[in-house]
């Protein structure tokens, strides 16, 4: 697994022009410690849940002690407010029917994957993700909205893409996010 960090200024970009609205339910695939989770909790303070999934439990637990951390600070009358989060370690490709949050993305308004380093499958082109793009048909219902990093999810299971925007990317240079 290769790990990094999304620019924080292109994700407010993102949320900036596809917010659902508020009690909206925003899911970060691939969460790390839960730094653009978090941020989209600050960002969007009326959605209803924004949750972390990670398929790393160390970076799970990670994440988990920054938001409590966030939350003892944002107790005071100067805190800022975050909409609920969670931090769940799980796989978003289980089948097994035993991993909740997978099972349940089909609960969630607003996907996000920063999917640059995600290996693509061999035969395919390199811009695409076809396991993830698969995993996601699935579970979602009909306009949940999937943004993903440099890679895109596939028309041929179900995706359309709607907008594609280029943004820096402090990692990268550029990114291209696709929604």
């Amino acid at each position: 697994l290769t790990y990094g960090e999304f620019d924080l200024d292109f994700l407010k970009l993102i949320l900036d022009k596809h917010d659902p609205g508020p009690g909206t339910r925003f899911m970060d695939v691939g969460s790390g410690t839960g730094r653009c989770t978090l941020a989209a909790a600050l960002l969007r303070p009326s959605w209803a849940l924004c949750t972390g999934l990670e398929i790393l439990p160390e970076m799970t637990a990670y994440a988990r002690e920054v938001h409590a951390a966030l939350l003892s600070s944002c107790g005071s009358s100067s805190g800022a407010p975050l909409a609920r989060c969670e931090f769940v370690t799980a796989d978003m490709y289980s089948s097994d029917g035993g991993d909740a949050a997978s099972a349940t993305a089909a609960d969630y308004d607003l996907l996000f994957a920063y999917s640059t380093a995600w290996p693509s499958d061999v035969g395919d082109s390199p811009l695409y993700l076809r396991r993830l793009s698969r995993a996601l048909a699935a579970r979602l219902t009909v306009g949940a909205v999937v943004v993903t990093v440099d890679k895109r999810l596939r028309a041929e299971d179900g995706f359309e893409l709607v907008m594609a925007y280029e943004g820096e990317n402090r990692e990268t240079g550029e990114s291209t996010a696709y929604v």
